[in-house]
């Protein structure tokens, strides 16, 4: 009789274990992947006024073209941003190149995003940390042909500084920290020494969404990390610039 029990006893305590599992597990799955979302999205405390661009804007619950409109806006509203992050590439009203920056700010009791591009103005230089200076000065540069074919250069002076490497080359068997493809926003991505870019590698500044901001034979562009690396000198690996690059104001 004992053992019969016993027996029940054991039955009901596996079944309540295998309740609570079901029951808690997708909680603890949504909680989770509330985390992983949080953290994927760097943000930057920044402070300034600015008015956005002469058309309609639609303010975003996330620093891309992919999250759902929170808020229209008029042309020339004058808004008071408080993040910096990265998100989707848009084109600048003003010039037409490419921006990968989005400015967060609270609406209604809600943060919303809308993409630098669509914002007259930006924070102060010293608002900023240097890979952020170093990327908002890099993004200025597009299309002039300055650098052409001097990457290592192009990407110190972004980092306000100059002479500290040769090539790329030297730069990464100095500076790289991993070889998989995680940079952090700001961090220097490198490509491997190949014919094309005359055996001495390739270096630009990581800006998010697998793209990166260089000096290239034509010019200073935004590219996809993946298409170069497949297309032109297959990717190397990443670093951060030392703390002492200060980033150009």
């Amino acid at each position: 009789m004992m053992r019969g029990w016993l027996m029940l006893f054991a039955f009901l305590m596996m079944f309540g274990c295998f309740l609570s599992f079901i029951c808690v597990r997708p909680a603890l799955a949504n909680s989770f992947q509330q985390s992983q979302l949080q953290q994927s999205l760097t943000t930057y405390s920044i402070s300034f006024t600015a008015r956005t661009a002469p058309i309609i804007t639609y303010a975003r619950s996330g620093v891309g073209t992919n999250y759902s409109v929170g808020a229209t806006f008029r042309p020339n509203t004058t808004i008071s941003f408080n993040f910096l992050s990265y998100g989707t590439l848009m084109n600048d009203y003003w010039r037409g190149w490419l921006d990968p920056r989005w400015y967060g700010f609270s609406y209604s009791g809600r943060l919303y995003w809308l993409p630098s591009a669509q914002v007259n103005g930006n924070p102060p230089t010293n608002q900023l940390n240097n890979a952020n200076r170093a990327i908002a000065w890099a993004v200025n540069q597009q299309g002039s042909q300055q650098w052409n074919g001097w990457c290592e250069l192009f990407v110190e002076n972004a980092f306000g500084t100059s002479g500290r490497y040769l090539t790329a080359q030297k730069a990464f068997d100095k500076l790289h920290v991993s070889t998989n493809w995680s940079p952090n926003i700001g961090a220097l991505v490198w490509f491997i020494p190949n014919v094309g870019n005359q055996e001495v590698g390739h270096v630009g500044i990581y800006v998010g969404q697998n793209y990166f901001l260089s000096a290239t034979y034509n010019g200073v562009k935004i590219m996809d990390m993946s298409y170069w690396s497949s297309h032109v000198a297959a990717y190397e690996g990443w670093g951060n610039a030392p703390s002492a690059w200060p980033g150009h104001n």
